[in-house]
């Protein structure tokens, strides 16, 4: 009887180790369903940690700062390129010299026609008068579009040197301060100070307080 009464007493505490285990490992499962993971809301360095694990934190304290890079309005409204403009300018008084360099040849064929007309005595020295006007007044606008020309190559010359020596525009840089969404303890940082995280990889977890 005494033997039995050993085995049963035995039996008794094993049931209850048992229980008690299950308990826990049902608690640990129900904490670990609530932990909270912080993630990344877009790519960037990590610049700082202000948490450790282990620590406690309050509902929207700053745990990790990340340096998030954008463009700079200049880029987002881009301004006219001046060397562009200068090249347009340049090729713009070409065509009007290949224009003027046309009218140039055919007034003075007509005056040479004239002159032989006039020579003839088919045509009045009033005609080749104006004949000759006509071919200076294109001889004038051909020069002036000449020396058009020479200052608008010398700006795009400019334009190319000035686009040569400037600096690359840097795109401007933003910090992100990541928040805690919850109070509780930290269970663990997945990021470093200095690392690069791409959008929603996991900062940190944390494990809420019990309410």
């Amino acid at each position: 009887m005494v033997r039995l009464r050993n085995v049963s007493i035995l039996l008794t505490a094993a049931l209850v180790a048992l229980s008690a285990t299950a308990c826990r490992g049902s608690k640990n499962e129900g904490d670990e369903k609530s932990l909270i993971v912080i993630n990344a809301p877009s790519a960037g360095e990590v610049r700082r940690v202000l948490v450790n694990e282990g620590s406690p934190v309050r509902e929207g304290a700053v745990i990790i700062e990340i340096a998030v890079q954008q463009d700079s309005p200049a880029s987002k409204s881009p301004t006219p390129d001046p060397q562009a403009r200068a090249r347009a300018d340049v090729e713009a008084i070409r065509k009007d010299i290949a224009g003027a360099e046309a009218d140039v040849k055919k007034t003075l064929v007509e005056v040479q026609r004239v002159e032989q007309l006039v020579a003839s005595g088919y045509a009045s020295q009033a005609e080749l008068d104006a004949a000759r006007a006509k071919y200076q007044q294109a001889q004038r606008l051909l020069d002036d579009l000449r020396e058009r020309a020479q200052r608008a190559q010398d700006n795009l010359t400019f334009e190319r040197g000035r686009s040569a020596s400037a600096p690359a525009a840097e795109p401007s840089e933003q910090v992100v301060q990541i928040r805690s969404n919850t109070s509780g303890t930290v269970r663990a940082i997945s990021a470093r100070a200095g690392q690069r995280v791409s959008a929603g990889q996991p900062l940190a977890t944390i494990s809420p307080d019990n309410r």
